[in-house]
């Protein structure tokens, strides 16, 4: 392979050019991508040597710059070798301390978005131990506005809707739902949870269902979180969707939704 000897190269040159060589396609990209994979298996620790360079770099400059390199590396390692790579990013603190370090610290026109959608894979793993700070929450309520990419926008709601799952029910520290009733950017939240409910990720329904019974529960969003005409679309979805959920959990809270909204719309005689 035209890397050369990973002795003389210094690794994070070399996966990069490895990278490239994949994105250009053509009869070497498979025995490239097979190169990565084999230089990033666990038991080289190579991923792992990286994020401890990331750290170094960020507890020494906090230069946003200097940590972009490095997210996007990881961002594409996860997307051309996700069976290597998933398992190793997404189990390591120190990375998801980083990810949220750098989101919170950093301008957001500095964000490329990559740190979003890979904060977010800690979220639906329920692995996010250093991403649930009011700063941070604060930062990426601010930051829904500013996206232009689908795919990162609706990692990013499904990422605050993840964090709200852990916090959990407890509607007087849960400061997203608190955000969701005061927070202008919250009407994206409404918007795209709606979709969301309606076409679920694999795995997190629960949490979308969860994070609607919670806003109908709380007093700070019951009254001012969704739109009437959603309300209404929510519930048509609800029902066609409840027959089909046959573990018992999940239907649970398919018609604990189904009787919140029920309760409500009885409540405003609508």
């Amino acid at each position: 392979i035209i890397l050369g000897s990973m002795e003389k190269k210094d690794i994070l040159v070399a996966l990069e050019k490895g990278i490239k060589q994949v994105q250009k396609g053509g009869e070497k990209a498979e025995p490239v991508k097979k190169w990565l994979a084999d230089m990033c298996d666990a038991k080289k620790g190579t991923i792992e040597l990286l994020i401890k360079r990331m750290a170094g770099e960020w507890d020494k400059t906090k230069k946003p710059e200097d940590i972009t390199r490095f997210i996007t590396l990881f961002k594409q390692l996860q997307d051309y070798i996700p069976e290597v790579a998933n398992t190793q990013l997404f189990s390591n603190s120190l990375f998801c301390l980083i990810l949220s370090s750098y989101v919170e610290e950093s301008p957001i026109e500095k964000l490329t978005g990559e740190e979003l959608v890979l904060l977010s894979y800690f979220a639906e793993e329920k692995k996010l131990k250093h991403g649930k700070s009011m700063k941070l929450i604060e930062k990426l309520f601010i930051c829904l506005e500013h996206l232009t990419s689908p795919v990162v926008f609706m990692a990013l709601v499904s990422l605050i809707i993840s964090v709200s799952f852990e916090i959990g029910p407890k509607y007087q520290e849960n400061f997203v739902i608190k955000l969701c009733g005061e927070h202008p950017n919250a009407r994206y939240i409404e918007e795209t949870l709606i979709q969301l409910i309606n076409k679920p990720k694999p795995g997190q329904i629960i949490k979308y269902l969860q994070f609607a019974i919670d806003a109908f529960q709380s007093s700070f969003t019951k009254e001012k979180f969704f739109y009437i005409n959603d309300i209404h679309v929510l519930l048509e979805t609800l029902i066609r969707d409840v027959d089909g959920a046959k573990e018992k959990e999940l239907r649970l809270k398919y018609i604990e939704l189904i009787k919140q909204i029920v309760l409500y719309l009885s409540l405003i005689h609508i």
